[in-house]
């Protein structure tokens, strides 16, 4: 499949000094199909745009990052633990799950909000 991850909203908290980047999956059926299992190709899709909204927020080593995935279909959001060494794996994972399991569920109806909260430095 060829998805892409298309940025929704940005927005700034300077009270709190956080970043909130909101993206949506988008299917593009003109891209020619990339090979490999979802979980690799949604991993990698998440890499790039992960790198792109830490250059977007200023990202300084020792900052703490969040993921959440939110769909209609889902129970309730599923989220990463604030975190200075993100790892989509168990995210990705559950839902992986989740789709094999609810075929009503669609990925293009998922948005992913990832936070930037800048750590004060000395």
């Amino acid at each position: 499949m060829s998805w892409s991850l298309k940025e929704v909203n940005q927005k700034n908290v300077k009270k709190f000094n956080t970043s909130l980047f909101t993206y949506q999956f988008l299917y593009d059926e003109t891209n020619p199909k990339i090979g490999g299992s979802l979980h690799t190709n949604l991993s990698n899709i998440l890499e790039t745009t992960l790198s792109k909204a830490k250059v977007q927020s200023h990202y300084s080593d020792g900052d703490k990052i969040r993921l959440i995935a939110q769909n209609p279909k889902f129970n309730s959001s599923i989220s990463t633990q604030f975190d200075s060494n993100l790892n989509f794996g168990k995210l990705l994972d559950q839902i992986e799950n989740i789709l094999t399991s609810n075929h009503d569920v669609n990925l293009e109806q998922t948005t992913f909000d990832i936070q930037i909260f800048k750590t004060p430095k000395n």
